[in-house]
């Protein structure tokens, strides 16, 4: 749990900066949120942290959507 907790973490970092930078290739950003929050999926069921899972729950919807709308449609 804990390499998959820190990968998490390290995506989620990856992903923000990423995003942030705000350049053409920022879009892919979402693919390491998406990531990240996968394995902080794995970690909190493992763990069951119900709070923790919600979020990643969430964070896992909505970095979908981000997915889908800059990526796939563009």
């Amino acid at each position: 749990m804990k390499i998959i907790s820190w990968l998490g973490t390290v995506l989620g970092i990856l992903g923000a900066s990423l995003l942030s930078f705000n350049i053409s290739f920022s879009k892919y950003g979402y693919i390491l949120f998406f990531l990240s929050s996968v394995m902080w999926i794995i970690v909190a069921y493992k763990k069951n942290d119900n709070a923790l899972l919600t979020l990643n729950i969430f964070f896992f919807l909505i970095n979908s959507i981000g997915i889908y709308r800059w990526i796939v449609i563009g």
